[in-house]
């Protein structure tokens, strides 16, 4: 997904369901990576519609693991860098 509003949107779809809890929704943690491509995520996104619990939830981040996760720590190393992924201008709204 371009965005992680496109990503919140999208997913219910090949899921087949919101539901992350229920052994008949998937008992699923779900995991959004956010990469920086070509430059900041404009979009406002609100997070809601989820059906989760403490062992069934979704996880939002960035990943810093160059072996396993990604060729490029996405994370910044403590100061702003607009060379990983940031929102710019953008609202999070968890509901």
């Amino acid at each position: 997904y371009s965005s992680l509003f496109a990503a919140e949107a999208g997913i219910p779809t090949p899921l087949g369901t919101s539901d992350l809890t229920s052994a008949t929704g998937g008992n699923y943690v779900l995991n959004i990576p956010l990469y920086y491509d070509t430059g900041p995520d404009t979009a406002a996104v609100t997070i809601d519609g989820w059906t989760t619990s403490a062992t069934n939830y979704i996880r939002i981040y960035t990943p810093t693991n160059t072996s396993t996760e990604v060729n490029e720590s996405q994370r910044h190393s403590g100061k702003f860098n607009a060379k990983k992924f940031y929102l710019d201008g953008s609202s999070i709204i968890l509901r």
